[in-house]
């Protein structure tokens, strides 16, 4: 399990129970802490949007539910992604239905924290952000809240350095794919051959057998 920043573990002094990895891996494993990058928490917060859009969808009446027709990706798709008949239609959307708008205003805001560079302004809007949404009272947003401070040490973590798990989510998936086109690899060195060929390490034919 990952450690919150600060907390250092003692320097390891054999690790028997991990005979496959060194333990000056395994000690730099412990050191590190837990980082929530953007993707990871805008993500569940596109979910709870869209929760809100089918809470309302339900609760308004049949002749009010066109406005919200095909509707979900104008919601869910950044700001400045939108086409200009888009951005049309997500204000009209908007005008008519005020917790979809307070909602959507707050997941833009939250993006906005999540580009700034400067931890301690960084911090500050979350803080305040967070104080909108209870303010709000949008049910849906307050369950969003109580993940984000469940996550609180990642998220500190990722506006203090700026660090993501881009990189090694993409070599798993790597890992995962080689396996999967294999159907299964049991010769472990074989497989160890095929991901470094596929990330570059190895030249063609590398791994090529008679």
């Amino acid at each position: 399990m990952l450690r919150p920043e600060g907390e250092i573990p003692r320097k390891p002094n054999g690790f028997r129970w991990l005979r496959n990895i060194s333990a000056a891996t395994t000690y730099w494993i412990l050191c590190a802490t837990a980082h929530n990058d953007h993707f990871h928490v805008i993500k569940p917060l596109s979910f709870a949007i869209d929760e809100i859009r089918r809470r309302q969808q339900k609760e308004m009446p049949p002749e009010g539910r066109r406005y919200l027709k095909h509707s979900r990706y104008l919601l869910l798709r950044p700001r400045e992604d939108l086409t200009q008949k888009q951005s049309v239609r997500l204000k009209e959307l908007l005008a008519v239905n005020e917790p979809l708008s307070t909602a959507y205003l707050l997941k833009e805001d939250l993006r906005a924290v999540f580009r700034r560079l400067d931890p301690k302004v960084a911090r500050a809007e979350l803080r305040d952000w967070k104080r909108r949404v209870r303010e709000s009272n949008i049910p849906e947003l307050l369950e969003y809240v109580k993940m984000l401070n469940r996550r609180r040490y990642g998220i500190l973590n990722f506006l203090k350095h700026r660090k993501t798990n881009g990189l090694s989510e993409g070599f798993n998936n790597v890992v995962k794919t080689i396996k999967k086109n294999a159907y299964g690899l049991r010769d472990s060195q074989y497989f160890r051959l095929k991901i470094l060929r596929k990330c570059g390490k190895l030249g063609e034919g590398a791994t090529d057998r008679d």
